[in-house]
């Protein structure tokens, strides 16, 4: 006889898996491996004794069984996130401040258009305080409780690795962002059409110091070795910031997100690189439970799933 205990994680799994009829993207939605969500799926078909999806090397597509499960269980996970969503305003009524992060290259209105705004209109007790901070700034704060939350870059999760982080923090997936070579307006390859990373070969690249970036150093590294462009000329630099004005100056070029209002400036020049991306991240700490939290986090990552689906 089958068992019945059925666990909430694997049908969040199934929900997702079910919703993009793909395995890989339910990992991303939900910011875990394929692999586990494979795994919890299995669990479940075997708990349930039904087989859910039919299964071939190219696609994933729900059997019979799979989509009487899924037609149900939307609008009970729609009504249990209802519930969570009442009790946690009731539980706000009280004023509460957010203390709230983020990455001083990051244009929080390019990738939260309207998001903030319509969250103070429906709950002005809640009070937000943001500040742009370094990497290093941002992990510090937000470590020693300063920051409820950081918005910042999936490679600067950790001083060490993502899975360090994982144990300590949780961290969604908000966009992403392709990324592309700066360089100023001055250089001459600025002149020339139709640019790509091997134009850059005899170029100084302009990076984030290991200090203030452990991950973004690594992550530019690994750039380097995918585009084999290992022996190129560094050097690293305290800040975002700096970094930028020694770019204007013409001292080099840097890898960096895309950001069409930076791209814009005067004396900088952009190369965007389709088959490269970064992923801003919001990020907090597990053992929070502060009830304002709980509320910013559900309606921050509902707007993000309905702004992907747009």
């Amino acid at each position: 006889m089958a068992s019945n205990k059925v666990t909430m994680l694997q049908i969040d799994y199934f929900l997702a898996a079910a919703k993009h009829l793909s395995f890989t993207e339910a990992a991303y939605e939900l910011f875990t491996s394929q692999s586990s969500v494979s795994k919890q799926i299995a669990l479940l078909e075997k708990q349930i004794g039904a087989s859910l999806f039919y299964r071939t090397k190219r696609s994933v597509r729900l059997s019979a069984a799979g989509i009487a499960l899924y037609e149900n269980l939307k609008g009970v996970s729609e009504t249990i996130d209802e519930a969570i969503k009442s009790a946690q305003a009731v539980d706000t009524e009280q004023s509460e401040t957010l203390n709230i992060g983020i990455f001083s290259g990051i244009d929080a209105g390019f990738f939260l258009p309207g998001f903030l705004h319509d969250f103070r209109s429906r709950h002005n007790t809640i009070k937000l305080n943001f500040e742009r901070r370094h990497f290093q700034q941002l992990r510090e704060k937000l470590a020693d409780e300063e920051f409820d939350l950081v918005f910042t870059f999936s490679f600067d999760l950790s001083a060490n690795t993502r899975k360090s982080a994982s144990e300590k923090y949780s961290f969604r997936s908000i966009r992403r962002i392709n990324t592309c070579i700066l360089l100023s307006s001055s250089d001459p390859l600025a002149k020339k059409e139709d640019l790509s990373v091997r134009d850059f070969k005899d170029a100084k690249f302009l990076i984030i110091s290991r200090q203030e970036s452990p991950g973004g150093y690594a992550e530019v590294m690994e750039f380097f070795e995918r585009n084999n462009l290992s022996g190129v000329a560094v050097e690293e630099f305290p800040n975002h910031e700096s970094m930028l004005l020694a770019v204007q100056a013409g001292q080099g070029v840097t890898v960096l997100e895309d950001n069409k209002r930076r791209n814009m400036e005067d004396g900088i020049e952009a190369v965007l690189l389709k088959e490269d991306y970064n992923e801003i991240v919001v990020v907090w700490r597990k053992e929070d439970k502060k009830p304002a939290l709980r509320v910013f986090l559900d309606e921050l990552l509902a707007y993000v799933a309905d702004y992907r689906q747009a």
